[in-house]
């Protein structure tokens, strides 16, 4: 026989036992009894009213109507109906206890092992319930410091603002530029250079013992300003790609607490110079 076979089976004997009054509805009983007579029928009530909440699925209010219909008649099977409504709750701590007295009060009782086998399922229940709560309140540390508390939202949209210094930087790009620029400069300088000499033998085959008519003053000028464009292409590309292979140098070997590495190159009408600068 189940345990719900059981209390209703109790229930309908306490029924029996406290007389019914033919309605399965319960009204609301009286509370303050005068005489013995008056006492049963108010816990009747409170049994009959119990009933009704335990039907209807309100676990908790049936049995504190079971428990005054006890304190008024001290019918100690009243407990039994008392464990079942406190069990349905989830209310493990009152239901041992509930269950405990109906085992240690009431003498004959059927299912005694089956009930002592729940009864000491609940109690280990109980116990780990108890230990949770007492972990969940002194919630320490490995440290032993106390939990720290959850950051506000000011204080997230601050983190997710907030640069993480751990974390590595990407290698800098700026060393292939400066070495492109500067390998892009040698090229238009060795190009100007070839356009320089051969303005330069046209010249010569012009003007032999050096000896140029004024009609070639512009070719001469030309051949001038092309072979100073690719001293300044040629000196300045060479400048900047060595800069370029130092800070490529520089920024694949320094660590991450390192700061940056910065550069500059500039040329001038008559040369090319570069920097390279270092902030510890």
């Amino acid at each position: 026989m189940s345990q719900r076979s059981v209390a209703r089976a109790t229930a309908l004997t306490l029924w029996l036992a406290l007389g019914s009054t033919g309605s399965a509805l319960a009204q609301a009983p009286a509370e303050t009894p005068t005489s013995q007579a008056e006492s049963e029928q108010v816990a009747r009530q409170h049994f009959q009213l119990g009933r009704v909440q335990y039907e209807s699925g309100s676990f908790r209010e049936a049995a504190q109507s079971f428990e005054r219909a006890y304190e008024l008649s001290k019918r100690e099977v009243l407990w039994y109906n008392i464990f079942l409504a406190y069990r349905d709750a989830g209310d493990n701590a009152n239901a041992a206890t509930a269950l405990r007295n109906y085992l240690t009060r009431v003498e004959q009782i059927d299912t005694r092992p089956q009930l002592e086998a729940r009864l000491a399922s609940l109690e280990r229940l109980v116990q780990e319930e108890e230990q949770r709560k007492q972990r969940e309140q002194e919630q320490p540390t490995e440290s032993g410091q106390p939990t720290a508390q959850p950051e506000t939202p000011e204080q997230q949209v601050a983190a997710e603002l907030r640069p993480e210094a751990a974390v590595k930087q990407s290698p800098s790009i700026v060393p292939y530029i400066v070495m492109g620029v500067g390998g892009a400069m040698i090229i238009g300088g060795v190009v100007t250079g070839a356009m320089a000499s051969s303005k330069h033998s046209e010249l010569e085959e012009k003007c032999p013992d050096s000896m140029c008519d004024a009609s070639l003053q512009s070719l001469a000028d030309e051949g001038k300003t092309l072979a100073l464009v690719a001293d300044v292409l040629l000196f300045g590309g060479i400048a900047a790609a060595g800069t370029g292979a130092v800070l490529w140098f520089l920024n694949n070997n320094q660590s991450s607490e390192e700061s940056a590495v910065n550069a500059a190159v500039s040329c001038g009408p008559g040369a090319c110079g570069g920097r390279v600068g270092l902030r510890f």
